[in-house]
């Protein structure tokens, strides 16, 4: 799990570290840069939290029930159940790129292609 201080840091400063971060990864553009930040950037215990995130939102927009979404990432059903619960009606751009996906991907090829060995 992911901790994070305590202490509250001022909202001008705050929206001064958030421009930075978009700025930040704005400046990715390229394929190869971008993986080479996220790299650079995160721990491999935090890549695996973002990429099970956007896994969880992937199968449960692809309706995949709570239970197997949960046995495949091995995640909690009301982990999963929650993140339905965020981005039920949502349409951030997160779900919009998951949709995107969605919309070109073969369910079936998928699903087999995660449990290869």
């Amino acid at each position: 799990m992911v901790n994070i201080s305590r202490r509250k840091i001022d909202r001008s400063i705050l929206d001064k570290m958030e421009k930075l971060f978009n700025d930040f990864f704005k400046q990715a553009s390229k394929k190869r840069n971008f993986n080479e930040i996220i790299d650079d950037f995160f721990t491999p215990t935090e890549k695996l939290l973002f990429v099970k995130r956007i896994m969880l939102i992937y199968l449960a927009k692809r309706n995949i029930s709570s239970d197997n979404i949960a046995e495949i990432l091995g995640v909690s059903v009301s982990t999963v159940n929650k993140y339905r619960i965020i981005f039920k009606e949502e349409t951030s751009l997160l779900v919009k790129l998951i949709e995107k996906i969605i919309a070109k991907t073969n369910l079936v090829d998928f699903i087999s292609d995660l449990f290869e060995e």
